[in-house]
């Protein structure tokens, strides 16, 4: 593989490859569970980052975090997620239990 001036590079035609990292979605924030563009969580006045769980009263206890607590849009936000998350893990437990029934 040839050596570009700006480092390793993908072969011609590897554009579309899924695991290239310029295809990779950023994951989504670890505190609000939204996408990294719709993130709401505010700038931690100490370490001057969005969305670390590290910064959050609620998470680690006071005597270790930067004093953020969770706001209520953040915690409608975490509750969303959880609901969406039980309906998946529940389909997927009805998906397995409708196969089971299947092979009887």
């Amino acid at each position: 593989m040839a050596r570009s001036p700006f480092g390793w590079s993908y072969p011609p035609g590897a554009a579309g490859d899924p695991n290239a990292p310029y295809n990779q979605s950023d994951p989504p924030c670890d505190v609000c569970h939204l996408a990294a563009d719709d993130c709401i969580c505010p700038e931690c006045k100490v370490c001057h980052e969005i969305g670390r769980k590290e910064c959050y009263d609620d998470f680690v206890g006071r005597i270790r975090s930067h004093g953020l607590c969770l706001s209520h849009a953040q915690e409608i936000s975490r509750a969303e997620f959880d609901v969406a998350e039980a309906r998946q893990n529940l389909q997927d437990a009805e998906m397995v239990l409708h196969q089971l029934k299947e092979y009887d």
